[in-house]
């Protein structure tokens, strides 16, 4: 997982090729309505609700897609912890490209500005609150991914 800046995603074109490209597209439709808009190499998904409490959320992980979330309004909890390190409570779906874990991670409170990029290794539990629920908007790039 990588923990950093909106401003700083395209530092990381060689580990997620076409991010930059991504990012650009995702940024100009942002004040788009909440849904899915199709990319050349994926998709992304303009997010908006509030935060679920952390114990009832579980940890989940991507084959094919990356995930780039970058948060611009209100806050969220995102809890991270090694695939391998998890139980499977639900196998690999390559129709919804989802696994699902139970287990416990580390968390990080994500405010705007902040985003992170998850890859196929990372579980994680995004849009959660620990003690009161919080509105978010969000970018969601899901972007294909081929290990290198």
């Amino acid at each position: 997982m990588i923990l950093t800046r909106m401003e700083q995603l395209s530092g990381y074109e060689s580990l997620v090729p076409g991010i930059q490209s991504a990012l650009t597209c995702a940024l100009e439709q942002r004040q788009a309505a909440p849904g899915r808009y199709e990319l050349e190499n994926g998709f992304f998904m303009i997010q908006k609700g509030m935060t679920n409490p952390v114990e009832t959320v579980r940890f989940e992980t991507h084959r094919r897609f990356v995930d780039v979330q970058i948060l611009l309004e209100g806050s969220e909890l995102l809890v991270w912890e090694r695939a391998d390190q998890l139980i499977v409570s639900d196998p690999y779906d390559e129709t919804k490209d989802l696994e699902l874990y139970t287990g416990n991670g580390s968390a990080i409170q994500i405010l705007p500005g902040m985003s992170y990029i998850v890859f196929p290794e990372d579980a994680h539990k995004a849009c959660c609150h620990e003690d009161s629920p919080s509105e978010y908007l969000k970018l969601v790039l899901k972007l294909d991914y081929e290990r290198k």
